[in-house]
């Protein structure tokens, strides 16, 4: 069975309102195929539904016809079963690549375990693994729509998802650090960078939301977030070099806006209007924020020949008093560079 076969099932399955086709295997010349939604919900659909291939040509039967596909031998799923298996080890050797993967995985091994819990299916849950392995999704365990809570626990289910990008909030001891470190070291000019150390100290000091971003087991990069009563600042936010450009920068804003929406938000930038050496890059950047509903308020002050200015995005105005007041806060935690007298 090839690509091509797949790829046929898939899109007949879809015309009639499933995610996608999982095969289940040969009758002579027919390839069958289950059909399947984005989880693994438990429904009352009648007879059962199948797609049938033969000759590169796709045939939808949802009639008693499909009896006559229920003969073909019980499928092992072995690639879904090697994935499980890859991840109780996981489990048993503590081998993640972040805390995300570590709550994803463990959530679906010890749902397998006996418990209180309602296990998956064997044969759903190696099924959507392989899904999820196939289409480049992340399978994730997740309770049933409308379950009520039972005697002998939750029943729950496997849902596919196309947003693989996980969060991890980071604190002085994170096992992320030396990917958010690396990072921070590159992302940003010398003279723009809390000393490390003195970051990590402010994870404990300070009301930070510092959390890095994985897809699946990829780093992708943080953010800093220092909410305030009157507004939120967004301090820092940078992407791996070499994933910018794929659409990360715009899913991480996309969260934080959703996220601290409730308040103003504010964030300084290098000015796009001072003569310099990285214009193009400053005015990339500026372009994207205001895409995103940002505005320039032209607050702005220098450090040590880079002036940045001040984009905010919400209700009312920011002025360079209110730029004082936020540089007047850090300076109780951290020395901030010397500001440029006019």
């Amino acid at each position: 069975m090839n690509k091509e076969i797949q790829a046929l099932a898939d899109a007949e399955v879809r015309k009639y309102g499933y995610f996608c086709a999982s095969y289940l295997g040969r009758k002579g010349e027919e390839f069958v195929f289950a059909t399947r939604y984005s989880d693994s919900e438990p429904r009352l659909e009648g007879l059962p539904n199948v797609v049938v291939i033969k000759d590169m040509e796709a045939r939808y039967i949802h009639d008693i016809e499909s009896f006559h596909y229920l003969d073909i031998p019980f499928r092992d799923y072995a690639r879904g079963h090697a994935i499980y298996r890859d991840y109780e080890r996981k489990v048993a050797e503590d081998d993640f690549a972040n805390e995300a993967e570590r709550r994803r995985i463990s959530d679906i091994v010890h749902n397998q375990m006996p418990g209180y819990d309602v296990p998956v299916p064997k044969d759903q849950l190696y099924d959507y693994l392989e899904i999820a392995e196939r289409l480049g999704l992340k399978a994730v365990l997740t309770p049933c729509e409308g379950s009520m809570e039972r005697c002998d626990g939750w029943e729950y289910c496997i849902r596919l998802s196309s947003d693989t990008l996980d969060e991890v909030k980071i604190i002085a001891d994170s096992e992320e650090l030396p990917f958010v470190s690396m990072l921070y070291s590159t992302a940003f000019p010398e003279e723009e960078q809390v000393p490390w150390e003195h970051l990590l100290r402010l994870t404990d000091e300070m009301p930070l939301d510092f959390t890095a971003y994985f897809d699946l087991d990829t780093f992708v990069g943080f953010t800093i977030v220092l909410p305030r009563p009157d507004y939120n600042w967004f301090w820092y936010f940078a992407v791996s070099e070499e994933l910018r450009g794929e659409g990360y920068g715009q899913k991480i804003l996309s969260r934080l806006i959703e996220r601290y929406d409730d308040k103003r938000i504010i964030l300084d930038m290098e000015s796009p209007r001072q003569e310099c050496d990285n214009m193009e890059q400053r005015q990339r950047r500026n372009a994207f924020y205001l895409r995103n509903g940002f505005r320039d308020t032209k607050a702005e002050k220098t450090f040590e020949g880079v002036t940045y200015t001040i984009l905010m995005k919400g209700e009312g105005t920011f002025t360079v008093a209110d730029y004082d007041n936020v540089l007047n806060e850090l300076r109780k935690f951290w020395t901030l560079p010397t500001e440029d007298k006019l």
